[in-house]
């Protein structure tokens, strides 16, 4: 085999092997309507938090479960912001 066939040779087969490690990166991506995953858990409750965005979760263990808070910006019109 010649050198510049033995270049060809390992220049596709590189190629081949970033388009194998591509495609299945890409086919762990989660798609648009696929289902939520979980795992020892339930979804309990919800909020939207009145349109204001959300910080500080905190996770704190109670009986035999863990509970996940999220606090929020912003006041109400009983309680306005400082």
């Amino acid at each position: 085999m010649t050198p510049e066939v033995r270049h060809a040779v390992l220049v596709a087969a590189a190629l081949l092997g970033a388009l194998a490690l591509i495609t299945s990166a890409d086919a762990q991506q989660p798609k648009v309507g696929d289902p939520p995953e979980a795992m020892n858990m339930r979804a309990v409750g919800h909020s939207d938090l009145q349109g204001r965005s959300a910080y500080m979760t905190t996770i704190h263990h109670q009986g035999d479960r863990y509970i996940a808070y999220v606090g929020h910006h912003g006041g109400t019109r009983e309680i306005p912001r400082r």
